[in-house]
């Protein structure tokens, strides 16, 4: 079986990732005035990832359930403390503002359209794998976005950087089933 990041333009990701940002812009700048946005957009996106491992854990059937079962909680429990990480560096750059549920709700679900295909037949690796290269995709865009503004402080860019890090593994063992 060929793997998706063999036959799918890695390219495509950043595209997908910019039409992310572009469709969540109007609500990040109704509610924040400064450059910090697609940090917003990312906690979002990031929340969206958790969901979208927590469901497929609870979707795994078939003879690969058992460790199916333990990847997806091995991926959504990894997240939960990203989420509260990045929350955190959010509110200390731009307040709390961003991180209002409603908001963040919205951004998920946007998030979480792009990132997986509402085809039934897809396995849940399959889109498991296209939500961490968007997500991966995503976190260049908001580090890359943050330095060009001169906005990425030592300690913003470590955490995103250890982010980047453990999604990377993430879509290494992803990879590793879809094979």
């Amino acid at each position: 079986m060929t793997s998706l990041t063999d036959t799918e333009d890695p390219q495509v990701y950043y595209k997908i990732a910019a039409k992310y940002i572009a469709a969540v812009k109007p609500l990040l700048t109704k509610q924040n005035d400064n450059d910090y946005g697609i940090l917003g957009a990312l906690l979002g996106a990031l929340r969206g990832l958790y969901n979208i491992h927590q469901s497929h854990h609870w979707q795994v059937q078939g003879t690969s359930f058992y460790a199916d079962h333990l990847l997806y909680q091995r991926l959504y429990e990894g997240i939960l403390p990203e989420i509260d990480s990045v929350a955190e560096k959010l509110v200390g750059v731009a307040g709390p503002v961003m991180t209002n549920f409603f908001l963040q709700q919205k951004l998920m679900e946007q998030f979480m359209t792009l990132a997986v295909t509402s085809n039934p037949s897809t396995p849940l690796h399959e889109n498991g794998l296209r939500a961490e290269l968007l997500f991966l995709a995503l976190t260049n865009l908001c580090i890359a976005t943050l330095k060009d503004n001169n906005l990425l402080s030592s300690g913003l860019e470590q955490t995103l950087g250890t982010v980047a890090e453990k999604h990377e593994e993430h879509t290494f063992l992803l990879q590793q089933r879809v094979e």
